[in-house]
């Protein structure tokens, strides 16, 4: 009896020894379920960030280059000129088509000092034209005939203008005033028949052949303002009538033939005049 009585209990041991390894197996292959499945999620996850990022990254350099505005083409100023060994240029003859025009203050290297005659003469399609401040003169007939030429502006730093630089323009009939034509502090021409002139406040340029035209002939008195500082070539040339001028000491330079044939008897030369050009006064009563 004995005998069967421990048989039986070591045979409920053995199966509840049994029973408990089967629940340590399932609870670690459970286990081993979710750490795959975690693992799964997080590669899953991973890819998908690494896509939005790509995508992200695709959608803003996409908006970059959509953004990015293509750059303006630039014209090249086509022109003839010359030039000297101080690295200066003269144009001689303007080459291009386009109707606003923009000086360079360079052409390959030199520097653009001077509009040369009739360097732009007959363009009829120009409207505008922007002058560097390197440019000091303007030369006859430069911009003559430019029938559609309406804005052009003198920089400050010309100081000599030659004759008919600005003929047959718009621009010459928008700038008269009265019987003078002036633009930037610059008296072009003068267009009447008094006896008397006073020159207008704030005029700093007598320009080339300004005063010589028939109707001079009757100018016996010139009166100029302070604001005075050049009078370029034959600016009174052919005055045979003038007989009285006043020279304000700010004038530096008086041009060539400035008072050739004019009736002039004295003159009081202006204490910070610098040059004096060749034949000024000749054939006058001085």
């Amino acid at each position: 009896m004995e005998i069967k009585r421990l048989t039986a209990a070591l045979l409920a041991l053995l199966m509840a020894l049994s029973l408990s390894s089967c629940a340590e197996k399932n609870e670690t292959d459970d286990n081993n379920d979710t750490v795959l499945m975690v693992t799964g999620e997080s590669e899953e996850a991973s890819t998908e960030t690494k896509a939005e990022t790509t995508t992200e990254t695709e959608a803003e350099t996409t908006t970059e280059e959509t953004a990015t505005e293509p750059e303006e083409e630039i014209v090249p100023f086509k022109c003839e000129y010359t030039y000297s060994s101080n690295g200066v240029a003269t144009i001689t003859d303007y080459l291009g088509d386009e109707t606003d025009v923009v000086v360079p203050e360079t052409i390959d290297g030199y520097t653009v000092t001077a509009i040369g005659d009739g360097a732009f003469r007959n363009e009829k399609e120009i409207t505008s034209i922007v002058l560097p401040d390197t440019v000091t003169s303007i030369g006859y007939n430069a911009f003559s005939d430019c029938k559609s030429l309406k804005e052009l502006s003198i920089p400050s730093s010309v100081n000599s203008i030659g004759s008919r630089a600005f003929h047959n323009t718009p621009w010459y009939s928008l700038h008269k005033d009265g019987y003078f034509v002036i633009a930037d502090n610059c008296l072009i021409a003068y267009t009447g028949n008094e006896a008397e002139v006073t020159v207008p406040e704030e005029v700093r340029l007598i320009c080339t052949s300004a005063f010589r035209n028939d109707a001079c002939d009757n100018i016996v008195t010139v009166t100029l303002p302070k604001s005075v500082t050049v009078i370029d070539d034959n600016a009174f040339s052919l005055c045979h009538s003038l007989e009285s001028i006043n020279l304000p000491d700010s004038i530096t330079s008086i041009g060539n033939s400035a008072f050739r044939n004019t009736r002039l008897t004295s003159i009081r030369l202006p204490e910070n005049l610098k040059n004096i050009g060749d034949d000024a006064f000749q054939i006058s009563n001085l």
